[in-house]
């Protein structure tokens, strides 16, 4: 069973995602339009939150802001209710490939590329065994369940290849004195695998 808390926050993000809030602006979105803390929004979308750090008057704002009955969003599953994780989990985790990639992980999976096709467009689901094979092409953590958890609304890159993207665009972005610092325990992090 689900906490309170783990239930309000998938939720929230759930509204962002459906309204079309990038991740990346979940935790600014709500500092400004809530008005909340942003360690409190940042826990929040983490799903980070304990027992009783969500108090009446939060739960009143988020549900004013997303323009949601704060019963439902307290109470209800809407991953769930509102819809297919399945394939939302799928077309995230695609779209995260580079050009070619569908057609690479197609052959990887030994299926035509055209059913994978048929999975992104919700026309046929992939099988037990092919959804196994998928989660480790992807490299999901072990006992992911693309059918139930919903991981299109996790905060952070769950698939590794959106984990090494993530390091390559904080690495890219950043000042030469932060990599210069930072370099020599990234090496030895590196080197030591």
């Amino acid at each position: 069973m689900q906490s309170l808390q783990y239930q309000i926050s998938q939720n929230v993000r759930f509204l962002l995602w459906q309204q079309g809030i990038t991740r990346a602006s979940w935790v600014k979105w709500l500092v400004r339009e809530c008005p909340v803390e942003r360690q409190w929004a940042r826990k929040l979308v983490c799903g980070e939150l304990h027992d009783g750090e969500i108090q009446t008057t939060e739960q009143e704002r988020l549900a004013a802001a997303l323009e949601f009955p704060e019963a439902e969003l307290r109470f209800q599953d809407l991953p769930n209710t509102h819809s297919d994780i399945l394939l939302e989990n799928l077309k995230s985790l695609f779209s995260g490939l580079k050009r070619g990639g569908k057609k690479e992980m197609a052959g990887a999976l030994q299926v035509d590329p055209t059913t994978v096709s048929r999975w992104l467009n919700g026309t046929s689901q992939p099988n037990r065994t092919t959804l196994d094979a998928i989660s480790q092409f992807f490299g999901l953590p072990r006992g992911t369940n693309l059918r139930r958890d919903p991981i299109f609304l996790a905060n952070a890159p769950v698939a590794v290849v959106e984990q090494k993207q993530w390091i390559v665009r904080q690495v890219e972005t950043m000042s030469p004195d932060d990599l210069r610092e930072l370099y020599p325990a990234l090496r030895r992090l590196l080197e030591e695998r």
